[in-house]
């Protein structure tokens, strides 16, 4: 696939979605009354903790992959560095976890408590890593092909501070004239101005009057 890096992006998803959804129906389990239903809550949860198991050994194996291939700089290498840590230690408590659902499941056990408590701390790191991820895409922008234009024809939008920008054709006049390009916009800068410094500028000072006397009497100003 050309648009992503490698696999690491798609696998991971289900790595949240099916730890997510273990720990949603061993809760169901715990709290339920009716000890035949819990029972079924439980099966629903073992099969979709050990199904997130081994797609997580596999997002874990692309994520390496993806550590050691994509393009990144001093700042979003210790980023990654974090993340991949935090990946690791998160994959070697699941696993425990795991293992124990499948020795208690073999012994024909019961689920307990202190397994799904358990469980649902480890959830809280997978969501603690996939942030850690995240932010390398959002905030760093590793793996990405190619950044949005700002500009071009036609391109109209309201940004974030409330302020219409058209990015057409016009171009702004330096006369004042109207040329589509609006100055009341929030971001031109002018009210970051200092509202006595703009007066200056456009005050305009009188020219000095002068007054002539001539030799019949008459005065005349200029």
């Amino acid at each position: 696939m050309e648009i992503i890096p490698n696999w690491h992006p798609f696998f991971v998803h289900f790595t949240i979605a099916l730890f997510t959804t273990a720990g949603l129906f061993g809760v169901l389990s715990m709290v339920s009354k009716d000890e035949s239903m819990a029972k079924r809550w439980m099966d629903v949860c073992r099969w979709n903790l050990w199904l997130a198991m081994i797609i997580t050994l596999v997002t874990i194996g692309a994520g390496i992959q993806a550590y050691n291939t994509v393009d990144h700089d001093t700042p979003s290498h210790l980023a990654m560095t974090e993340h991949k840590n935090w990946a690791l230690i998160t994959g070697l408590i699941l696993l425990a976890i795991t293992i124990l659902s499948v020795l208690k499941f073999r012994n024909n056990d019961k689920a307990n408590l202190v397994l799904v408590g358990v469980l649902l701390v480890g959830i809280g790191m997978v969501f603690a890593t996939a942030y850690r991820g995240a932010e390398l895409v959002y905030k760093y922008g590793l793996g990405v092909q190619s950044l949005p234009k700002v500009s071009g024809e036609g391109h109209d939008h309201v940004h974030a501070d409330g302020a219409n920008h058209d990015h057409g054709n016009n171009k702004p006049s330096m006369n004042g004239a109207d040329s589509g390009h609006a100055h009341d916009s929030l971001d031109m800068g002018h009210d970051s101005l200092d509202s006595t410094t703009h007066d200056e500028q456009h005050q305009h000072k009188a020219p000095d009057k002068k007054v002539h006397v001539h030799e019949d009497g008459q005065s005349h100003t200029h």
